[in-house]
């Protein structure tokens, strides 16, 4: 399996989200109050998106800066519900430092998921945007778009609600029903 390079696209309307702080993550379906998950403030980190179509279930991790990448995302996979064959992986990055080497790169974070097979792998090296982004996954579709503070349609959004799990922690039940109801 090889990944495709992609480009987020810019959000197309207001949404209700969940918002993930940096060094956390978030998963969930789609309710009646949220259809999107959403981090804000992707720099030097990684933003990862996983979505099972089927399930119509998703997940959003803000990577920051850390040595152990593979235990951190091991441990996020773990949690994760659904086999890692039947969904679809996104991983995004801003910019990217020589001075920042506690960031693990977009390559090493895709070598991590393919070991694991997944349906799709998709890398947004953000070819065109700014320095700084955000990151929402339409939890509906798995879409992934790319988004700033400053984004008009994020400032209408009707709802959302600030919630995370750290990525330091292996969290499947806790996280799971927290975020799906």
């Amino acid at each position: 399996m090889s990944f495709e390079e992609f480009n987020a696209g810019p959000l197309a309307q207001p949404i209700r989200h969940w918002e993930i702080p940096e060094g956390e993550y978030g998963q969930s379906i789609p309710n009646r109050e949220f259809d999107h998950i959403l981090t804000l403030g992707v720099q030097t980190c990684k933003a990862i998106t996983l979505h099972t179509p089927d399930a119509r279930f998703g997940l959003l991790a803000h990577l920051d800066g850390t040595t152990r990448s593979d235990e951190v995302l091991s441990n996020m996979l773990h949690s994760y519900p659904y086999p890692v064959s039947e969904t679809d992986v996104s991983i995004l990055q801003a910019t990217t430092s020589e001075y920042t080497r506690l960031w693990p790169d977009i390559e090493s974070i895709a070598g991590f998921f393919m070991r694991h097979n997944p349906r799709s792998l998709r890398l947004d090296y953000n070819r065109g945007h700014g320095p700084i982004r955000g990151v929402a996954l339409n939890l509906q579709t798995g879409t992934v778009h790319s988004t700033g503070h400053r984004d008009p349609l994020l400032a209408k959004s009707v709802a959302y609600h600030r919630l995370g799990i750290p990525l330091s922690q292996s969290m499947s039940k806790k996280v799971s029903s927290k975020l799906s109801h």
